[in-house]
This record gives structure tokens, sequence and C-alpha cells, in this order.
């Protein structure tokens, strides 16, 4: 299955190549860094990097250091800012990615699997998933 996706301006497309009709886990993120670019959290998946393809643009990068103590390779369009992806190195080879940027339905449908981070939860969001603390990696 070839799911597209893109940046809120286009001049950043991708396409996440994953086994037909399977996602990975929806996972959503607490952290004081994923609120820092916009929002209470933000919803993720992780997938192998060799199962995605830039196929338009060049994504400009940002590196932080996480919450593992390894640096956060944020991919990002240098336009509009829609970060097209993260590469957490503590994850070794793998993506998080975020599934609302994709043009499928099956990465917008389906239960949330987990939530991270949970001890930096905003006081008004419920519990919708299983919580943890911290991420392990």
């Amino acid at each position: 299955m070839n799911i597209p996706g893109h940046c809120h301006c286009g001049q950043l497309q991708w396409t996440t190549h994953l086994p037909t009709g399977s996602l990975p886990d929806k996972i959503i993120c607490h952290c004081k860094n994923c609120k820092a670019f916009g929002g209470a959290y933000s919803v993720n998946m992780t997938v192998p990097k060799e199962q995605v393809e830039m196929t338009k643009g060049t994504p400009k990068i940002y590196t932080y250091t996480g919450h593992s103590g390894n640096p956060v390779d944020c991919y990002y369009c240098g336009n509009c800012t829609t970060h097209a992806y993260h590469h957490q190195r503590a994850l070794g080879d793998r993506l998080t990615m975020r599934p609302l940027l994709w043009e499928h339905e099956m990465a917008q449908e389906g239960p949330v699997e987990m939530e991270v981070f949970a001890k930096d939860r905003c006081a008004f969001q419920p519990i919708i998933a299983r919580s943890f603390d911290v991420m392990d990696s």
C-alpha cells in the first residue's frame, strides 16, 4: 500500500510504503517538544526509514536534543514549515510520521494505541489510551 502525503503548501510530497491493509499503531505524544511545534500533542506513527520516499522537494532539517539525550532530526517544509517527519536517533532506523498528513482515510481512522509523555498531558485533555510517563527507547 503506497500512501501519499504532503505539507500544507504542497512543496514537499512523500510516499509511505506499507504492507497492504496494515498501519502502524497511532501514538499520541504529549512531550514538551511536540507542544512547542504548535498544539497540545502530536499524533504519530513510526515506520522504517526505508519505507518513506520523498517524491517532491527537499526538506529542511532542524535538530534538537530529545528526552533520551540523543539528537532528533525534524524534516520540514522550508516554505510552510509543516513537519513531514522526525528521526529520533534513539529509535534507530525508524521515522516518526504524522499520519494526519497522509492522503488515506485509514490513517485518520481507528484507535490510538498509546499516549507517551503522559506526565506532560494538558489538564483539559482526557486519557484516551494506555499512558506512559516517558517513552522507552
